[in-house]
């Protein structure tokens, strides 16, 4: 999977316009697949990943991957793989993702969302600001021995997300363990673009595959870092 990624500092202009992170209505996204590869090509994309939620129980995704092979067929202009974000499940590093689902999927994002605790999974906000970090912490270190992950999701996301902060040697660790195992680390607009200046000289330090995302849940948020990805040229 490592050719869908470039290195954070060998990133350069054609690489902006890639996102590797994107949601549609199969789900809870507001727009259809045919509404986003539309959107992606009108503000010039080159390549996109349609990463739909998914967990062992969902029964929709072989339609979803035949929607939009479908309608990458028709399209020359703009690289689509068909991927899927699915939960880090429990502190042994499982996803939370069916063999089905796992084995047609082109591209696998494991993310930190609900919180396990004692078999139980918990909304980060009612866990408080130290536990939900470290606990995101363990799941994501726990995730990246994972051979299934192709990219480690919005790292730092839940705690960012509801307490605004996410320790940057909890950061830095993960990036060395990115590194390490060759999985992608998802630079993730919707969580990161607020702290990218702290962010970016660890990044820059252990050059780790990066993958652009934008976590795009309607459409005039595909394709962020096109527009604002300056700040990762410099």
């Amino acid at each position: 999977m490592i050719p869908f990624f470039t290195k954070f500092n060998e990133i350069n202009i054609n690489y902006l316009f890639t996102d590797k992170h994107i949601h549609t209505n199969w789900v809870h996204a507001k727009d259809s697949v045919s509404d986003v590869i539309d959107k992606a090509r009108q503000i010039g994309l080159r390549q996109i990943a349609i990463t739909e939620h998914c967990r062992k129980e969902s029964v929709y995704y072989g339609a979803f991957y035949k929607e939009v092979d479908q309608k990458r067929n028709d399209k020359t202009d703009i690289q689509i793989i068909i991927g899927n974000e699915s939960r880090i499940y429990d502190y042994n590093g499982s996803l939370d993702i069916s063999n089905e689902i796992k084995n047609l999927s082109e591209f696998k994002i494991g993310s930190v969302h609900n919180i396990p605790v004692d078999g139980k999974f918990y909304k980060p906000a009612i866990l408080g600001k130290k536990i939900c970090q470290d606990l995101e912490y363990k799941l994501t270190k726990a995730a990246l021995k994972n051979k299934d992950i192709d990219v480690i999701g919005h790292v730092g996301g839940q705690s960012l997300k509801y307490f605004r902060s996410f320790p940057m040697d909890y950061f830095e660790d993960i990036i060395m363990c990115c590194l390490k195992h060759d999985i992608a680390f998802d630079l993730n607009y919707t969580y990161h673009y607020k702290i990218i200046n702290s962010l970016k000289p660890l990044l820059v330090k252990y050059n780790p595959y990066v993958s652009l995302g934008s976590d795009a849940h309607k459409l005039d948020y595909i394709g962020k870092w096109s527009k604002a990805g300056n700040i990762l040229l410099w």
